[in-house]
């Protein structure tokens, strides 16, 4: 007997029905057997049944090469526990390698070397017949251990083409699990009983562990998920429902990474949950979906979201101008977590200028200027001791920065203002420094040469209110009052003037008001003194 066909102690063996004493190849930790085992084998051996072992009418009309075909043949087929391919033919003793998972024994016709089945009609008869077996011992195998069972079950790698017995039969074992095994299979889920494919749910491989099975079948509409426990190890079981789906043939609903937007901002699930599953969208590239959703939290358990009527900023430890502004909350501990999921948050939200790693007022004014930008006004009030403290921290922004800064903070913020109706009257209103323009006590020019005070009560126009003048002087050059160098938060002193090509006065349009550039305000003049790049006052005509 050769090495090949030696039975070890803890080897799955065979023997032969009509020659009770004819051993076959062992099969080391195989489910099923090729043939019955004897009282004297040498290893244990599970009892044949109908899913392993059948003895069928032969082939009718074929005869088999050089040997008498009998009335019935016999079919055996045994299944790998826990390991894949390649399996085997035998033929009483091991003949040829195949590449699916598989160790059959039947009559088969070799060739006379014993190293490959011979291309006769009985073998190609017998094929089919061992397909059928095959089908029925995996499905058994599903039913008693889905864990195991899924190396069992062939892949597109593991065929060839060809016309040959062999290559016939692993062509006919992939067919039969993609059309067969797929349709017939059913899973015992606790709570659920017996479901076929098509009522459970398996998520993507770039969502495990971050979701939970529950959650992944309320994702999908369908009783349940696939379960963990029925899942192997080594993810045999995600290549094999893949090929079936490719396919077109019963599969698992598939939850995407796009499809679990929607539990973002869910408040049942932890923050810890909230990171994972944050981590994994910013993986696959759908971060610039993060901000329509309500996830931040801080360490109250608060949720919030990137897109609310104010910035949101949040910090280890907040302190600084973004917690004089009533912006910075301190972040819930599972965000700053020593996790890869934890550091990949925290780095994006740092991108986002969300995150703060120090106190540092141009990253405040940074995320202000950025979030005006982005919504062009928002409903975020500041009180006179806030917009002191933001006047400072502009000292912190780079001189080539505070201009455009400037303009996109006064885009971002509400003041105090006010606004005269068509008759006269005088009315309160909040409204962003970048459309209001500026008190007489804030303009550059001479009180009587201010815009403010050449617009008078006209209507339309809104003005920030004058009391902002004391808190918000810089300083005082020469006679020309108060300047504001850098006018931070956007504000204009007076209409400047800018070429447009649609204009209905003079072929300009004013700069810095909130009129409609062909005309509206087509009594005012703007002016053209400059000082210190304040734009000159204007004028009414």
């Amino acid at each position: 007997m050769s090495a090949k066909s030696r039975l070890a102690r803890d080897t799955w063996h065979a023997l032969s029905r009509r020659c009770r004493n004819a051993r076959v190849a062992p099969l080391l930790g195989h489910s099923g057997a090729l043939r019955e085992h004897a009282p004297d084998a040498a290893g244990p051996a599970r009892r044949a049944d109908d899913d392993t072992l059948r003895t069928l009418p032969s082939p009718s009309g074929i005869d088999r090469a050089h040997k008498a075909a009998g009335p019935t043949t016999t079919l055996a087929v045994a299944l790998p526990l826990g390991h894949g391919g390649p399996g085997r033919i035998h033929v009483s003793l091991p003949v040829q390698e195949i590449g699916p998972a598989l160790w059959t024994s039947a009559q088969f016709d070799p060739l006379a070397s014993r190293q490959a089945l011979d291309e006769t009609p009985w073998n190609h008869a017998l094929v089919p017949l061992v397909a059928d077996l095959w089908t029925a011992a995996v499905l058994r195998q599903f039913r008693q251990d889905p864990v195991n069972a899924w190396s069992a079950v062939p892949l597109p790698d593991h065929v060839r083409d060809g016309r040959n017995p062999a290559a016939l039969m692993e062509q006919r074992l992939l067919d039969h699990a993609r059309r067969l095994v797929s349709a017939k299979l059913l899973l015992e889920v606790p709570g659920e009983g017996l479901l076929d494919l098509e009522s459970l749910a398996v998520e993507d491989e770039e969502l495990e562990g971050a979701l939970t099975e529950e959650e992944v079948a309320r994702l999908a509409d369908v009783p349940a998920t696939l379960p963990g426990a029925m899942r192997d190890p080594d993810g045999r079981w995600r290549e094999v429902l893949s090929d079936w789906e490719e396919n077109g043939v019963g599969a698992p609903a598939r939850v995407e990474v796009y499809d679990t937007l929607d539990l973002l901002g869910d408040g049942s699930r932890s923050p810890r949950a909230t990171v994972r599953l944050v981590a994994r969208v910013i993986e696959a590239g759908w971060s610039g979906l993060l901000s329509s959703r309500d996830w931040l939290v801080d360490s109250s358990g608060t949720q919030y979201g990137m897109r609310g009527s104010v910035p949101v900023l949040f910090a280890a430890t907040p302190r600084g101008l973004g917690v004089e502004l009533g912006l910075t909350r301190e972040i819930h501990p599972d965000f700053l977590a020593d996790t890869d999921d934890a550091r990949s948050v925290r780095e994006w939200l740092g991108k986002q200028g969300v995150l703060l790693n120090d106190d540092d007022p141009a990253a405040v004014i940074q995320r202000l200027a950025d979030f005006g930008g982005a919504r062009g006004g928002a409903g975020f009030v500041l009180t006179d001791e806030q917009l002191v403290a933001l006047r400072d921290g502009f000292a912190h922004v780079p001189e080539s920065r505070r201009e455009l800064w400037g303009r996109k903070v006064g885009l971002a913020v509400r003041l105090q203002g006010h606004r005269y109706a068509t008759g006269g009257a005088r009315e309160v209103v909040e409204i962003a420094p970048a459309r209001a323009y500026l008190p007489s006590g804030l303009d550059s020019a001479e009180h009587d040469e201010s815009f403010a005070f050449a617009a008078g009560s006209t209507s339309g126009p809104a003005w920030l209110r004058s009391r902002y003048a004391k808190g918000l002087r810089y300083r005082r050059h020469r006679r020309r009052g108060v300047r504001l160098r850098h006018r931070p938060h956007g504000g204009a002193p007076a209409p400047g003037l800018l070429r447009h090509d649609h204009a209905r006065v003079s072929g300009w349009c004013w700069a810095g008001t909130t009129a409609d550039c062909r005309g509206t305000w087509k009594g005012w003049r703007g002016g053209c003194g400059r000082g210190d790049g304040v734009a000159g006052a204007a004028r009414v005509r």
